[in-house]
């Protein structure tokens, strides 16, 4: 989102996901669902442009039918001119935490966790996970440093679990860093 609340760029997933197409881009936010499915975005994104602060929501609720209910972190995050303070947008990030969810239900009715056990590569995962984080960390002036050095980075492991775990770590690590610090992992 721009400044003036239009839409600028959808990846390929959101277009997807909310129904965008190329026509949408520039349009104005409260012309299109997805200002308001699956959450009420204005006020946020408001909020967001007058603090300087991202907003994180968590689990947030989307019934796409009767039948399919979807739960998604979101992040509505400012884009400032480092040199300025200035704003140029507001980003918005849904990450899609449906399985997680579920797993989460399924763990509580059984009484025990099931791992979906697959191999990945674990030094993907903390890049990606660590770059989809970046820009919180930014909005506090840290700095993020990556230590990667594994002679055999896949593993066998519930990719969804690890990377859960690496967004709590991460999280917890950028909320309680003091403005200006560094989180290194």
């Amino acid at each position: 989102m721009d400044v003036h609340n239009s839409l600028v760029l959808a990846n390929e997933q959101a277009r997807t996901l909310f129904n965008l197409n190329p026509r949408d881009l520039g349009r104005p936010l409260q012309d299109l669902e997805i200002s308001y499915r699956p959450l009420e975005l204005r006020s946020r994104i408001d909020q967001v442009s007058t603090n300087r602060r991202a907003v994180i929501l968590k689990e947030v609720e989307w019934s796409i039918t009767e039948q399919e209910t979807r739960y998604f972190d979101v992040q509505v995050i400012p884009l400032l001119n480092h040199n300025s303070d200035e704003l140029l947008g507001v980003k918005i990030v849904f990450t899609d935490v449906t399985r997680f969810k579920q797993l989460q239900h399924s763990k509580l009715e059984a009484g025990r966790l099931e791992l979906r056990l697959e191999e990945f590569n674990l030094a993907e995962l903390v890049t990606a996970t660590t770059e989809e984080l970046r820009c919180l960390a930014e909005q506090k002036h840290l700095t993020l440093y990556v230590y990667i050095s594994l002679s055999n980075p896949n593993i066998i492991n519930d990719s969804d679990r690890v990377r859960q775990i690496l967004v709590n770590l991460l999280s917890n690590a950028i909320k309680f860093t003091e403005i200006g610090g560094a989180i290194g992992y």
